[in-house]
């Protein structure tokens, strides 16, 4: 299979009819990747969305292989471009919608004003606007139906300010409350809404960072128990490790909370050095 180029989408690969359709954001590595499989796992056909054409035309290969029935589409596209949601939206206008997994995401460590103007404001697009603009759109169409269900991924960053992640937490703080005040919104409607505020996990995410990873979970476990949790939990924190944490953030003024945030981010970077 040749390599896609951004903005690529590829024919639908003919799979059973009869199953629902899930769209997963991030898809080419990661828990995007693992979201995929477990949702195949599950009966789900598969839109597979990331900029890595490359290696989006390996995964749909191998999932291909693993699951005879399953159809897929994968679009390579970089979502924090401008209007690209909107041709997002276009190459699965053919398809309903039945699970959306907003994954994809990406984080900048430095002090916030250390940074390039443009790389913020694409960053802060991807993890923020698209979505928002996710949820609205495919949301709007499952409430038309009476049924769906969407996966936000968040952080345990969301509930705390971390110094040399300002805009990530930031970020992470407003899908979370997007997430849980869409899920309140929705909760008479069939569709489901779920906040997944994982810690570590055992990705490149860390690596692309620039920081160490701190006790991290299985990319596959995450995305099991999120799937398990959807239409229990509408915010969701896996691993015990990671609900201490957030239970100690309750306990400890903001401003303390963000700076032994802090403390923990400068030392995972040193770590990594």
């Amino acid at each position: 299979m040749m390599p896609l180029d951004a903005s690529q989408t590829t024919p639908a690969r003919a799979g059973s009819a009869g199953r629902p359709w899930a769209l997963v954001t991030g898809a080419s590595a990661g828990l995007g990747e693992s979201f995929a499989r477990e949702l195949a796992r599950r009966g789900f056909n598969l839109v597979l969305v990331a900029r890595r054409g490359d290696r989006l035309a390996v995964l749909e290969t191998e999932l291909v292989r693993e699951f005879p029935d399953l159809a897929t589409r994968a679009v390579a596209l970089d979502l924090s471009t401008s209007g690209a949601v909107a041709r997002l939206s276009a190459s699965v206008d053919d398809i309903e919608i039945d699970r959306l997994v907003c994954n994809a995401g990406a984080a900048m460590t430095a002090p916030l004003l250390a940074q390039p103007g443009a790389a913020l404001m694409a960053n802060f697009d991807l993890n923020a606007r698209v979505v928002l603009e996710l949820c609205r759109g495919f949301g709007a169409a499952m409430v038309e139906r009476g049924r769906g269900g969407i996966i936000v991924v968040s952080s345990i960053v969301g509930f705390t300010a971390v110094p040399g992640w300002a805009l990530y937490s930031a970020s992470k703080a407003f899908a979370a409350t997007l997430a849980l005040a869409l899920a309140e919104e929705l909760r008479a409607t069939g569709v489901m809404v779920q906040a997944l505020c994982p810690g570590h996990i055992r990705t490149e995410f860390h690596a692309r960072a620039g920081i160490r990873a701190l006790w991290p979970m299985r990319p596959d476990e995450v995305a099991r128990q999120s799937l398990a949790m959807l239409g229990r939990r509408q915010v969701f924190v896996p691993g015990l490790f990671n609900r201490f944490c957030v239970f100690g953030l309750r306990l400890l003024p903001r401003r303390l909370g963000a700076r032994v945030y802090g403390w923990v981010l400068a030392g995972l970077r040193r770590g990594a050095a």
